[in-house]
């Protein structure tokens, strides 16, 4: 059986970008609760960011705390918080 997903190449990005209403994957946290939560970013403030995710709930999570996959077009990217604009 083949499957009908499309393959998401990941790459890693070099330069700085704006994750607000982009879809983010939470992965290497400090905070083992943190990794694997997905979602919209919805509101960015200085240190921290909010993110809605697939079951309809809005959570904190810092922005110094985490790597981000960040889906852009057709490609998803790792990075860092100091990357995050």
């Amino acid at each position: 059986m083949q499957s009908r997903h499309r393959k998401i190449k990941k790459r890693k990005i070099l330069r700085k970008i704006d994750i607000l209403y982009k879809f983010v994957e939470c992965v290497a946290c400090r905070n083992k609760y943190c990794n694997g939560i997905k979602g919209l970013v919805v509101d960015k403030y200085e240190d921290t960011i909010e993110i809605l995710t697939i079951f309809g709930d809005i959570v904190k999570i810092r922005v110094d705390e985490c790597w981000y996959y960040v889906r852009i077009k057709n490609f998803e990217y790792l990075i860092n918080p100091r990357q995050i604009i």
